[in-house]
């Protein structure tokens, strides 16, 4: 059984966000650092960035934005693809093995 071409929208969108099938530690940096942008705040070194990842969005986000702005949580902007203009990420690269 082959692959069928098929046309109209995605039913879905799978993303893998610990880790084990892609490494995407550098999209999830990318994507912090255009939310802090958008709240005018500095971008941070995505080696610091990849230290905060794990338990979830939400603490990496207040992980991100730092103890000095982490009331500003409730304003964050909501999509990374609203806040740099474009839906089109480069994409994580697959883990070898």
């Amino acid at each position: 059984m082959g692959l069928q071409k098929t046309s109209g929208a995605a039913g879905g969108v799978v993303y893998d966000l610990d880790g084990t099938l892609v490494d995407s530690r550098d999209d999830l940096a990318d994507s912090v650092n255009a939310m802090l942008g958008r709240l005018g705040l500095p971008e941070r070194d995505p080696v610091v960035i990849y230290g905060f990842i794990g338990e979830g969005a939400e603490r990496l986000i207040r992980r991100s934005l730092g103890p000095t702005h982490e009331e500003r949580y409730p304003k964050r902007p909501r999509s990374g693809a609203r806040s740099t203009g474009s839906a089109c990420w480069p994409g994580p690269a697959c883990i070898p093995g």
